[in-house]
């Protein structure tokens, strides 16, 4: 049986179909050797971050809820 919850973001034939790729899914992150300190650019509530040519510049875009 599948339960769904109006508060979910997705229908659940949507979260059976996506579910795989949600669990491969990583993100970027920038590491600074010099303070051995590790950055995330991206988590689960921005997943997806696009970045310029020479990468010093980054665009986050989510739609995902802010209702968890």
């Amino acid at each position: 049986m599948d339960i769904w919850s109006w508060t979910d973001p997705l229908l659940q034939p949507m979260q059976k179909v996506q579910a795989d790729a949600e669990k491969k899914r990583n993100y970027r992150a920038v590491i600074h050797l010099k303070d051995k300190r590790l950055v995330p650019l991206a988590s689960e509530d921005m997943p997806d971050l696009t970045l310029n040519d020479n990468a010093t510049v980054a665009l986050g875009a989510s739609d995902v809820g802010t209702a968890r």
